[in-house]
């Protein structure tokens, strides 16, 4: 199950980590700054954690596509189809 509505983020108490929430304010996931492995400043960590803010739309605009492709048919549509379709069942399946 996905959590409903828009996630953003928000920075841990302490600072050290990146926290996506649901709209509610439940933790979705928590991303962690990597202070002793070279990430410092935690770049990759803040791109990891808009990444995952943006997943429920990418999955929306994933499916709204490969619904367009197969409504749609070209000599193109086939392999992108599969692509998405591969896409969302990684995202779907637990």
């Amino acid at each position: 199950m996905i959590t409903k509505g828009k996630w953003y983020t928000s920075r841990h108490q302490d600072n050290s980590d990146v926290v996506v929430r649901g709209e509610d304010g439940q933790i979705v996931a928590n991303c962690t700054v990597d202070f002793y492995g070279g990430n410092p400043h935690g770049e990759e960590v803040q791109a990891n954690a808009r990444l995952i803010v943006a997943a429920p739309d990418l999955l929306v605009g994933c499916k709204d596509a490969l619904e367009y492709l197969r409504a749609n048919p070209d000599e193109y549509s086939e392999p992108r189809a599969e692509k998405l379709t591969m896409a969302i069942k990684k995202a779907l399946d637990s």
